[in-house]
C-alpha cells in the first residue's frame, strides 16, 4: 500500500468517525471531492474541528508522530489555508510525511 494510500485510509475513517456523530451521514461523504469549508461543505464549523481532531488521531497512529493539523490550518503556510476538499487534505498530509 503507497503512502498516499495509507493517509486516505486514515483521512476516510476520521470521516466515518465524525458520520457517526452526524444525523444526515450522507451529508458528508468518504470522497476526495467533498467540501470541507465554505460553499457545499457538508459537515458545519463544529463538524470540521471534530474532523481535525480525528484526523490528527488517526495519522499519530498512522504516521507514529503526532500532528498539530488545526495549527498548520490556521498559520500562515499558504499551502494549508487553501485545503477545501478531502483530496487537497489528502495531498497536504502526503506532502508532511515525505518531508
Amino acid at each position: 500500500m503507497s503512502e498516499r494510500d495509507e493517509i486516505l485510509d486514515a483521512v476516510f475513517r476520521a470521516i466515518d468517525r465524525v458520520r457517526e456523530l452526524l444525523l444526515d451521514e450522507d451529508a458528508f461523504p468518504r470522497d476526495e471531492s467533498a467540501v470541507l469549508l465554505g460553499d457545499g461543505a457538508g459537515i458545519d464549523s463544529m463538524g470540521f474541528v471534530n474532523f481535525i481532531v480525528a484526523v490528527e488521531d488517526e495519522m499519530s497512529r498512522t504516521m507514529n508522530q503526532s500532528l498539530m493539523l488545526i495549527e498548520r490550518i490556521n498559520s500562515s503556510d499558504p499551502v494549508a489555508s487553501k485545503i477545501v476538499t478531502v483530496g487537497q487534505l489528502i495531498d497536504y498530509l502526503h506532502t508532511l510525511q515525505r518531508a
